[in-house]
């Protein structure tokens, strides 16, 4: 019996008993593809493509998240400019312009009434 290999364009000529000549056409016919290595290799490149495009947003995301922790840290350190700037124009004649502790800052014990500047 002659068979043809659809991949190779080949003729094979198969001495087989009847009984085996199905088992020899199903793997004839399983035979891979060419095109399964491409799609292997496009596999490896959308996950290469997918590493680097996730890489730089994350740094970007990093980024992100830098720049909003430092403007939290410019406000913060212009409200304690702003309560020492306070506390210094509140202050009496003859004593220090700037507070012994931070807390001072918050309830200024120079005075008998509550006086906050932060």
């Amino acid at each position: 019996m002659a068979v043809r290999d659809p991949v190779d364009d080949h003729v094979f000529t198969c001495v087989l008993s009847p009984a085996a000549r199905p088992l020899r056409l199903a793997v004839l016919m399983s035979r891979p593809d060419k095109s399964d290595g491409f799609t292997f290799v496009a596999v490896m490149i959308l996950i290469a493509i997918l590493a680097v495009v996730s890489t730089a947003v994350l740094s970007i995301g990093s980024a992100m998240q830098q720049r909003m922790n430092e403007e939290e840290l410019l406000f913060i350190g212009g409200e304690f400019a702003t309560a020492f700037r306070s506390y210094s124009e509140a202050t009496p004649v003859g004593q220090r312009n700037y507070p012994a502790k931070l807390e001072d800052l918050l309830k200024d014990p120079r005075y008998p009434g509550i006086r906050r500047h932060l």
